[in-house]
């Protein structure tokens, strides 16, 4: 039996184009897209020192102190009538809506390094499919991971990689059921780099891989995602930023692919240890991807 073909990494699905009610694998390609936004606001809320003095020093590449430990929440709706074919013409589909929500758990070791783990749960209504199968739910995913700093003498820069292991049966969905999520491992690699604008501007810089080896060479994808995040500050318990990204696919069936993003973001932290997080995004231009928007809310503790 033939594989669905994800046209996405990052969780991205999108329902079946109209008038295809259940052919198969071609049915199946196009049910990949509607989860991105949700799962490109999760990086968004970063991995930060417990001790930061401002929400300014509450960077991606800053790493916890020995003992320290931290906890993030995430919560993404992400929702499309409309999705971009191989061409980039958009073309109206179906409504699909995904829920993603992960919950992070990061530790300080006393060296330049942090270990984590990540759980996602996701949650998918698609209406190309029959009512009574729609809709499912259910966790997802773990993932390990390590976030390094390389170079002490530049503190601004860090390195983190890790495993995403499926721990549920039929995601990619079948001809009665949506897609949900990735059924195979991936494996993500990241830079971060913050970088100080001056005055009261700084910018978060991410670029990464995502490698996902399928059962044959049409399933492989290497997706290199970049991510630019530009932050004004106007006071330092709180941040507006903007976020402008763009991943590429360059192996597989999903060569030639990639989606964007942009939208708006706000971080507010009362107290040194807690900080909100709200994000509207939208995907304005892509080949094969989704042609939808999202807004997500995140909460992080450091006890």
């Amino acid at each position: 039996m033939q594989r669905n073909r994800p046209d996405r990494v990052r969780g991205a699905a999108r329902p079946r184009p109209p008038g295809i009610p259940g052919s198969g694998r071609r049915a199946r390609r196009g049910s990949r897209i509607a989860a991105a936004a949700a799962a490109l606001g999760a990086p968004l809320l970063v991995v930060a020192g417990a001790a930061a003095l401002d929400l300014a020093d509450v960077t991606p590449s800053s790493l916890l102190g020995e003992g320290d430990i931290e906890f993030k929440t995430f919560h993404a709706v992400y929702t499309q009538t409309a999705s971009f074919d191989a061409d980039g013409r958009r073309r109206e589909e179906p409504r699909s809506t995904y829920y993603t929500g992960t919950l992070s758990v990061t530790t300080g070791t006393g060296a330049a390094w942090n270990p984590g783990v990540d759980l996602t749960l996701r949650s998918v209504t698609n209406d190309a499919f029959p009512e009574r199968t729609r809709s499912r739910t259910t966790l997802t995913a773990v993932a390990p991971r390590v976030r390094i700093a390389p170079f002490r003498s530049r503190p601004g820069l860090a390195l983190e990689t890790g495993v995403r292991i499926p721990v549920a049966h039929d995601l990619e969905g079948t001809d009665r059921i949506p897609y949900l999520d990735w059924g195979d491992p991936i494996w993500t690699t990241r830079i971060l780099w913050d970088l100080r604008l001056g005055g009261t501007w700084t910018a978060w810089v991410e670029a990464g891989t995502q490698l996902r080896a399928g059962p044959d060479a049409g399933d492989a994808q290497l997706t290199t995602p970049v991510q630019v995040l530009l932050n004004w500050w106007p006071r330092s318990a709180w941040t507006v930023y903007v976020p402008f990204g763009i991943a590429p696919d360059w192996i597989g069936d999903a060569r030639g692919h990639y989606w964007s993003q942009t939208g708006l973001g706000v971080k507010f932290r009362p107290t040194p240890r807690v900080e909100f997080e709200v994000l509207g995004t939208v995907l304005p231009l892509g080949r094969g991807a989704g042609a939808g928007s999202g807004l997500a809310v995140g909460l992080r503790l450091a006890p």
